[in-house]
Formats: C-alpha cells, structure tokens, sequence
C-alpha cells in the first residue's frame, strides 16, 4: 500500500475509535443518570434538574411531587419481585403521561418517583390518581395499586435541592402514616405533627 493509502486508513480508524468512544461516554452517562429497570431519570438527574431549575430566572414556580406507592411490598410478596419490577415500569409510564414532556419524572428509589411541573401541585395530584385508579394488567393479572403523594409548590426560594425533597418526604410521611392514598401539602407543622404520629 502507498503511504497515502496507509494514511487514509489510519484516519478512518482513528474517526471510527473516536465515534465508538463517544458511543461508549454517552451510554456510560446514560447509566449513571438514569434509573436501569424503568429508564427513568434517577436522583441524581433529578437533584441536577431541580437545582438548575431554581436557579434559572422565572423557574422557580413549581410543583414537586413525591409518589409514594402504598402496600408495594406486598406486590412482591404475593406475586414475586418479577410481577413487582413490571408493575413499576407500567407506574412509570403512567406517571410520564400525567406531565409535559419538557417536564421531570424520576424513579428515586424503591417505589418512589418524583414529578417536577409547572403545573400546580392540585391539578397533577388529580392526574395522577387517575392513572393509577385501574388495575395494572401484568402478565395476565390485575393487580391494583395505590399511592401517596406528598407535595409541594415553589415560589421565590434559596433553599437547596435536597431540602426541598426533604420537605416533600415529610409530606409523604404524613400522607401514608394517615392511612395511605390520599395526598399532602407540605407545611412545617407537619415534622412536629409527623414526630408526634409516629412515637
């Protein structure tokens, strides 16, 4: 082969390396930020998404609501962690139909998601328990599932991303500890009356 010829092939193999290298960072990426079994973003995309939300002119008008699924467990131990993770992924796609497709659903965890919009926190509350009001058809059952959802709207704020999912677990708490299915707004009443509920 002339060194031209040789030239040339290095150059496609380099570009070739270069493309699968780019290939590679963006699964890798894809995997860190994003939850493996429902394809989700995970709490880390979420923290990122928030805090660049607050810090963002005119963004800080938002609703972030925790969905908490009640009685899961008994999902996987009547049916199997199987049936448990489908029902989680069929939650999943449920709860993406209730916002805009700019907006954030993450999976946090277990069986929780977070929903962040710039709709208020009343009107997806509704949403919500409308998509979950019917059995989920999993592998030829129905299996009914409810949730509690804690929430929140933001206004002008400095607080941190942390402490504003914080609050919304509160809520959350408060929500199951009060039997489950039903919705909370977060207030701060709600640590000393979820402490008191609790002992």
């Amino acid at each position: 082969k002339s060194t031209i010829e040789k030239m040339r092939l290095q150059t496609s193999k380099l570009r070739a390396s270069k493309v699968e290298l780019k290939r590679a960072n963006a699964q890798l990426e894809h995997i860190v930020n994003h939850d493996h079994l429902t394809g989700l973003p995970n709490r880390t995309s979420l923290t990122r998404y928030l805090s660049d939300g607050l810090a963002g002119q005119g963004q800080t008008d938002m609703s972030v609501l925790l969905v908490g699924l009640d009685s899961f467990k008994s999902v996987n131990d009547m049916f199997g962690h199987d049936y448990g993770d489908m029902l989680l992924i069929e939650v999943s796609a449920a709860l993406k139909s209730c916002v805009d497709y700019d907006n954030m659903v993450a999976h946090v965890g277990g069986d929780e998601f977070v929903l962040i919009s710039d709709e208020p926190s009343s009107v997806l509350v509704r949403r919500i328990q409308e998509s979950l009001a019917d059995p989920f058809e999993i592998s030829g059952r129905r299996i009914p599932i409810n949730a509690s959802i804690g929430h929140l709207q933001l206004g002008d704020t400095d607080r941190k991303a942390l402490d504003i999912l914080a609050d919304a677990e509160v809520a959350l708490r408060f929500a199951k500890s009060a039997g489950g299915n039903r919705s909370q707004t977060f207030n701060e009443s709600l640590r000393k009356d979820l402490s008191l509920m609790q002992k």
